[in-house]
């Protein structure tokens, strides 16, 4: 559990000092909260400082190899504890989270108004920090490569047009929920890449199996 993290469970989460306001749930709070009814104030009141710390287990580790442990550890208890309304916000918190560490924005506004829409978008931020395995795999049995463990940025970096392309046809045959589909078509490509090659060489041994077991 890190500092900010301890702050939140350990004492109030209003009165966290400001400059550690953004790498904490008090931010999402602050910043995706719009009252607008006698209920948005008793939701306001009701929040714990435990339902600060469910969301800056998430928001804090965007783009880190500790994300898939904070994450699951709070996951389920949000799904439970938290309205459709809460968790919409986390949400949009996260998306705002996503364009500054990965540069991706939807090209569209997302319909995020019931469990079955959350669930989805759960899914593609899952699928973007590590839920990959599968997919990163059957793009590099379709590359041409003789492939070592120190080459798998360059090849990435001299093949992009290649690795593009098994993407976009990886896509028509397969059954990705929608936010994911939506990701590996409209992201750009010189992020995609840096994406693809950091996923990539988290599961590098995979790939040279399964590139020596095709040969």
């Amino acid at each position: 559990m890190n500092t900010n993290s301890k702050k939140i469970l350990l004492g109030n989460s209003l009165s966290i000092p400001e400059e550690d306001e953004v790498n904490t749930g008090e931010y999402f709070f602050k910043k995706y909260n719009t009252v607008n009814s006698d209920l948005d104030k008793d939701v306001l009141n009701d929040m714990s400082a435990l339902f600060s710390y469910y969301f800056s287990e998430i928001l804090n580790y965007i783009g880190n190899d500790k994300f898939k442990l904070n994450y699951l550890m709070v996951k389920n208890e949000i799904k439970k504890e938290c309205s459709i309304k809460i968790q919409r916000r986390l949400c949009f918190a996260i998306l705002e989270k996503i364009n500054e560490i990965y540069n991706f924005e939807f090209p569209e506004n997302l319909d995020l108004l019931n469990q079955d829409n959350i669930d989805d978008f759960l899914k593609f931020i899952e699928f973007l920090e590590y839920d990959n395995e599968k997919f990163i795999l059957s793009i590099w049995t379709f590359l041409d490569t003789t492939l070592s463990l120190d080459t798998i940025k360059s090849y990435c970096a001299n093949n992009k047009e290649n690795i593009i392309t098994e993407v976009e046809e990886n896509v028509q045959t397969n059954n990705f929920s929608p936010y994911i589909k939506i990701f590996l078509l409209n992201y750009e490509k010189e992020y995609f890449i840096k994406w693809f090659i950091k996923c990539s060489i988290k599961c590098k041994s995979m790939i040279l199996l399964n590139i020596y077991n095709s040969k």
